[in-house]
């Protein structure tokens, strides 16, 4: 399908190489009317130029009901021989607590707890965005665990991608190759 739009001009030919902060730039700049973005992302490419005129919207669906969302996240660890075990649990601690939570949702950031939507910045109209999110994320968030071969796949996916852009090779082909080097680096694994 990307192919096709691309050849009837409805995609620009560069779209398929677009990595995700070309993706941002190009709705920024006004070459593409969609991309996929983080809230984090959003937030940055809204105030770059588009302003209000940027909207949000859950994926496409062929059901018409909005299809579940990927929910991802950040992880904050202490590692078993780190050399400041107080001072890293400290940071943790502030970096959960509702302060620190209120400031990384102005910059797109959706809170990890519940309890920090009742700081009243959220009864705000500056953080009707982030509220919005919340609800929508309560509703078709979703949460996904990846494998340790994911890198291995979308690396593959990637460059059969661009055998059927460059070399003009068949979705189908493509697709099988994807199975047949997979499968390989996975046996490797």
């Amino acid at each position: 399908m990307i192919s096709d739009l691309t050849k009837c001009k409805a995609l620009p030919a560069e779209a398929p190489e677009y990595t995700y902060d070309a993706g941002r730039e190009a709705v920024v700049a006004g070459r593409a009317a969609t991309t996929t973005l983080g809230t984090h992302q959003f937030v940055v490419a809204r105030a770059a130029g588009p302003g209000d005129k940027l909207q949000w919207a859950p994926g496409p669906s062929f059901t018409g009901e909005a299809p579940p969302s990927g929910v991802y996240n950040w992880n904050l660890t202490i590692g078993r021989y780190s050399k400041n075990k107080e001072a890293a649990w400290k940071f943790l601690e502030y970096m959960t607590s509702t302060e620190a939570q209120v400031n990384l949702a102005k910059g797109g950031e959706k809170p990890s707890r519940k309890s920090t939507y009742r700081d009243p910045w959220f009864s705000t109209p500056e953080a009707k965005l982030m509220t919005d999110w919340a609800e929508f994320m309560q509703k078709q968030g979703k949460f996904r665990r990846f494998p340790p071969t994911w890198n291995d796949l979308t690396q593959i996916l990637a460059e059969e991608c661009q055998n059927i852009f460059l070399k003009g090779l068949a979705p189908r082909e493509a697709m099988n190759s994807v199975v047949k080097r997979f499968n390989e680096s996975a046996a490797k694994s």
